[in-house]
């Protein structure tokens, strides 16, 4: 884990008062059927399904997050964790197979411009050799459960209820949030 200690979730409810069942077909990030089965499958493989989506830093704020609730949680490994490697996870959802997060993109465009070559040909190249990680379609569910938070595009999944983690704070968002940017 890194010492980021604050994480978020966007929730539609607030998890402070929260005792029900997680219904995930009620989350509030099923966009589509692809990512529905995407997570079923991910419960699946890691035997639960009770459990809370993380990021570590905030997400965008919509209009069509009104009415939720925006939580920071500090977890405890004593807690049961799961993280998740962002980069294969848009892989498994049906991403652009050139797809790289932002925080990928910017070291490798640091490394190009900083190489001795043609700054677009060292960026291709570097590129090329970083989509090679992807595994393998059959393969990728095997790698998409990481050890611990490396990056901060990393997502942890955290059991709930959980026992040892503590929710620090909570804001329900509404049109002036929206205005101000939490």
């Amino acid at each position: 884990m890194t010492n980021k200690s604050k994480y978020y979730t966007l929730q539609g409810y607030d998890l402070r008062s929260f005792k029900e069942t997680i219904y995930h077909d009620r989350s509030t990030n099923n966009a589509d059927t692809k990512t529905i089965q995407a997570k079923q499958q991910l419960y699946e493989l890691i035997g639960e399904d009770q459990l809370i989506w993380c990021s570590c830093s905030k997400p965008t704020l919509l209009t069509t997050n009104l009415g939720q609730f925006l939580h920071e949680i500090k977890i405890d490994y004593r807690d049961k964790v799961f993280v998740i490697d962002t980069f294969l996870w848009s892989h498994i959802l049906g991403y652009d197979e050139s797809y790289i997060l932002n925080e990928d993109l910017d070291i490798l465009k640091y490394k190009a411009m900083k190489s001795n070559q043609d700054y677009d040909e060292s960026l291709r190249k570097l590129t090329d050799s970083f989509l090679k990680k992807i595994p393998p379609r059959d393969k990728i569910w095997s790698s998409v459960l990481k050890a611990k938070v490396t990056k901060s595009s990393d997502q942890t999944l955290i059991k709930f209820p959980f026992h040892f983690s503590s929710i620090t704070n909570v804001v329900e968002i509404t049109k002036d949030k929206l205005r101000y940017k939490l």
